[in-house]
């Protein structure tokens, strides 16, 4: 139940998004005055976050957990805000340009007019900026929240998701070719690849179907997967990859006590190391 209330929430949520996306007018920002930045910022936001909505609403896999139903649900809401907010941007579009087109206001209606809050254009922009910061605000904390605990306990789970990845063949196809066959001076010493690119893209899911990979399994003596989280610590990454590798607690605090065992744990084996 509570997988099906989540995969629900994420999908409304990228609808609206979508929305919010396809209804952008670029031709039409004079209209902004002053805020425009704003916009674009907002924008932009919705576009970065609908990679997240997307994976979380169409993966079978939904961590189980309130936290993350909690997050979505709060996700959803302010997308909705913003919704809304694009939807009184647009009428106000509308009813600028029937004005302009249909009426020739007296000298005495246009005073009228900046007098009153409700078509007064700098009372318009001044409410529309206070409203785009407060979301941006919003958008803020949700995202910090993300980073530090949704996307994380996705992470932690990224092996769940198995078979189930899919448009990412070829990539893999190329990064599982550079683990197994490392070139230039790489070959004899440590060899490194990173995979980069925006939350929600399915980073770790790759880098953990790699790391399960049987061609990795065979061609790798020792393996370790460890989690390395917003609060990056040398130490414990040490200590956790020693544990992995001995399946024995480590709890070292001295960083060349560390090295000196994880280099003795190694020495003479071809291991592969996953974050």
């Amino acid at each position: 139940m509570a997988e099906a209330i989540a995969t629900g929430l994420a999908v409304e949520a990228a609808k609206a998004a979508t929305k919010l996306v396809t209804a952008w007018v670029l031709d039409e920002i004079t209209l902004a005055c002053g805020f425009q930045d704003q916009l674009v910022k907002l924008h932009d936001k919705f576009s970065n976050i609908q990679a997240l909505l997307e994976d979380l609403g169409s993966a079978k896999y939904v961590e189980k957990s309130r936290f993350v139903n909690l997050w979505l649900k709060k996700l959803t809401d302010l997308a909705y805000s913003a919704d809304e907010l694009m939807d009184d941007y647009e009428y106000e579009l509308i009813r600028r340009k029937f004005e302009l087109k249909n009426n020739h206001p007296s000298f005495k209606k246009k005073c009228s007019n900046f007098f009153s809050s409700a078509t007064n254009p700098a009372v318009f922009c001044i409410r529309m900026s206070c409203r785009v910061r407060e979301i941006l605000s919003k958008f803020d904390e949700l995202h910090k929240e993300a980073k530090n605990n949704v996307l994380h306990q996705n992470r932690k789970h990224a092996g769940a998701r198995g078979s189930e990845f899919i448009g990412r063949k070829s990539d893999e196809e190329k990064l599982l070719q550079m683990i197994l066959k490392p070139t230039g001076e790489d070959v004899d010493h440590l060899s490194t690849v990173a995979v980069v690119g925006i939350g929600g893209l399915g980073k770790t899911t790759i880098a953990r179907r790699l790391y399960d990979h049987e061609n990795v399994n065979a061609n790798f003596g020792e393996k370790s997967w460890i989690c390395v989280s917003e609060d990056f610590k040398v130490d414990r990454l040490l200590n956790e990859m020693v544990e992995n590798l001995t399946s024995s607690k480590c709890d070292l605090t001295n960083t060349g006590g560390i090295t000196k065992k994880l280099g003795s744990t190694v020495e003479g084996e071809e291991i592969l190391s996953g974050a």
